[in-house]
């Protein structure tokens, strides 16, 4: 089966809809684009760690990679900041912007983001992170895979 923008938008709607526990993701604005907390390991399989029921904090575009991961099992989170006591692992944004780019062009995945972050082009009354990223991919389903800011 051949995957989709919509398919990908689709997750992230079930998740969204699920119990919180149930969701493998945790939309939050302003800490990059997937990230991995508490994880000591060096590399993280974010296919398998969604899958385990674990969380993973993202942001616009990085729900849409993670519910990509978990159809094809190609993305990884490393750790890069070497703190200490930093456990978090994570997807870079270049890296997070080349896995969605074969489903969304550049400029899309760039108002998406814009719009998860700032709530431009979303309508009016969405603030929380998660009620942003879920209007971002019911507008990705409305318009048939290609997310059209709103005016």
């Amino acid at each position: 089966m051949k995957i989709t923008s919509v398919m990908l938008a689709k997750d992230v709607l079930k998740w969204l809809a699920n119990p919180a526990k149930e969701c493998p993701i945790t939309p939050k604005t302003g800490n990059g684009y997937v990230v991995v907390k508490g994880s000591k390991a060096k590399e993280v399989d974010i296919q398998k760690h969604a899958k385990s029921g674990k969380k993973c904090e993202v942001c616009g575009i990085g729900g849409l990679a993670v519910a990509l991961a978990t159809r094809t099992d190609s993305l990884k989170a490393t750790h890069g900041s070497g703190r200490v006591g930093d456990y978090s692992a994570k997807v870079g944004y270049e890296e997070t912007l080349s896995f969605l780019q074969p489903y969304f062009t550049e400029s899309q995945l760039f108002q998406i983001e814009d719009s998860f972050e700032d709530g431009e082009g979303l309508p009016r009354g969405v603030e929380s992170a998660r009620a942003r990223l879920k209007a971002i991919c019911e507008n990705i389903v409305a318009n048939k895979g290609e997310f059209v800011p709103y005016v």
